[in-house]
């Protein structure tokens, strides 16, 4: 695990030193919206032709990020200004079907647990 000053980077890995999850913290008003906003265009599938929107920006001269651009299924949440939540979900055995197949079984039990409990504890 590695913590970084000013941005409040915290890295978790996995046995192999591999990334499992990045936790990007900024105050208010640091332009957190905005960047989660640049990530879904980057990285949704559903915006896969919208290419031109990172020509001339660093990211794109190195190949291997543009071969990820459009190339993932995202799922964006914001709670801002949200009273209730309405929550539909779709193909939801595939991920079950996957992390039992490849081992990861009781992290994503864990996962989807702590998701429906945050999701529907209060919005009952």
């Amino acid at each position: 695990m590695s913590v970084e000053t000013g941005w409040m980077r915290r890295r978790g890995t996995d046995k192999q030193g591999e990334d499992e999850v990045t936790l990007i913290t900024r105050l208010r008003h640091f332009g957190k919206t905005l960047n989660m906003s640049m990530l879904k265009k980057f990285f949704s599938v559903q915006c896969a032709d919208q290419k031109d929107l990172f020509h001339g920006l660093a990211i794109w001269n190195d190949e291997n990020y543009r071969k990820l651009q459009g190339t993932y299924p995202v799922i964006s949440l914001s709670f801002a200004n949200v009273k209730g939540v309405i929550i539909l979900l779709d193909e939801y055995d595939t991920p079950m079907q996957e992390a039992y197949a490849n081992g990861f079984w009781d992290e994503l039990v864990s996962f989807t647990r702590n998701m429906f409990n945050a999701a529907f504890k209060t919005n009952l």
